[in-house]
């Protein structure tokens, strides 16, 4: 943040991120073969790793039914 001050005012410059950022740091390879696998289980595994992560999902408890491939995507 920087704070200057022009013409008696204050103008504040603030950069900010989405924690989501966290996700975005590197890509990934990674495969979900169980057809049982519900996909708030997969964003689980996923996220399993990043501190301070959450999953809100609506209809998590749907399964894949299927394969599904993450290839070089970021989580």
């Amino acid at each position: 943040m920087e704070i200057k001050e022009e013409k008696g005012y204050r103008i504040a410059d603030i950069q900010a991120v989405s924690g989501t950022i966290l996700l975005d740091q590197k890509k990934s390879n990674r495969v979900f073969q169980k057809k049982v696998q519900t996909y708030m289980g997969i964003a689980s595994t996923v996220t399993a790793d990043t501190e301070h992560s959450a999953c809100i999902l609506p209809g998590s408890d749907m399964r894949t039914g299927g394969t599904l491939i993450q290839y070089q995507e970021t989580d």
